[in-house]
């Protein structure tokens, strides 16, 4: 299990040794008590790569 220690954007106090993974990526801010997702912390079986295609290779999968 790892820990995170996370700025809140909302009012910028650092929260310390989260357990993100098991909340999903969310949090509660310690200060404001403001609900965030923190993007990147996602379990390594629920990443999902998305393709990037250039205009030319887009344009070859229409026809």
């Amino acid at each position: 299990m790892e820990r995170y220690d996370v700025k809140c954007p909302i009012c910028e106090t650092l929260n310390r040794n989260l357990d993100l993974e098991d909340s999903k990526g969310w949090m509660e801010c310690e200060h404001c008590k403001t609900a965030s997702k923190v993007l990147g912390v996602l379990p390594k079986d629920k990443v999902v790569k998305i393709p990037v295609y250039t205009m030319k290779q887009a344009a070859a999968m229409i026809r």
